[in-house]
């Protein structure tokens, strides 16, 4: 199990490292996208719910989604461990760190018919597909599976995202949540470690 978990990451890695040359390199998908912006743009309420759930993924969204998620496992499941309640925020604030940094690293531009992306000028990886992506591995539930990919297809039918960049996204939440898992082994050895040296 755990060399196919590994294995996962890697291909993860492989794939995303695949995506950044890509971005960097060409600009593909740009007929694609725009026919599905137009596509959407078209029917005012298909664009509405569109932002709707867009918004979803947002600081807000996100913030209620973990309350939600923290409530529900205290709620049902006995002798839930701490670090398993702060694992879906520890997984988030790892993917948002290596969106921030690919963005400054790749900086590819976002699909040229954008029109509601904000300060954020650069479009790979989506940061809202990250978002939920992080989320979903980190607490395993699959209707987080199904909001992250009604995200992804948001970002992409309101022009803000090529295909590669919510492909991105997801993988990096796949990524953060690998590193969060080995980080809750190292912790309590590193703080042991450290607590034995003060007490003695």
């Amino acid at each position: 199990m755990k060399n196919w978990k590994t294995c996962a990451v890697l291909m993860a890695l492989i794939t995303l490292s695949f995506l950044c040359y890509m971005r960097i390199q060409c600009r593909v998908e740009e007929g694609l996208v725009l026919w599905i912006y137009t596509l959407i743009h078209n029917i005012r309420i298909t664009y509405d719910v569109m932002l709707i759930v867009s918004d979803t993924a947002g600081f807000l969204g996100v913030l209620i989604m973990l309350v939600i998620i923290t409530i529900y496992e205290v709620r049902n499941k006995s002798n839930i461990s701490k670090y398993r309640l702060l694992e879906p925020v520890v997984t988030l604030v790892i993917a948002m760190i290596i969106v921030v940094l690919l963005k400054l690293i790749v900086r590819a531009p976002r699909p040229r018919n954008f029109q509601l992306a904000g300060i954020d000028k650069y479009g790979f990886p989506s940061g809202h597909v990250a978002r939920c992506s992080a989320i979903y591995y980190a607490s395993k539930y699959k209707l987080l599976l199904a909001w992250t990919i009604l995200v992804a297809f948001s970002r992409i039918a309101l022009g803000m995202h090529y295909i590669m960049d919510v492909v991105g996204g997801y993988l990096i939440g796949l990524i953060s949540h690998y590193i969060s898992t080995r980080l809750e082994k190292i912790t309590p050895r590193v703080l042991g470690k450290r607590l034995s040296q003060v007490l003695c």
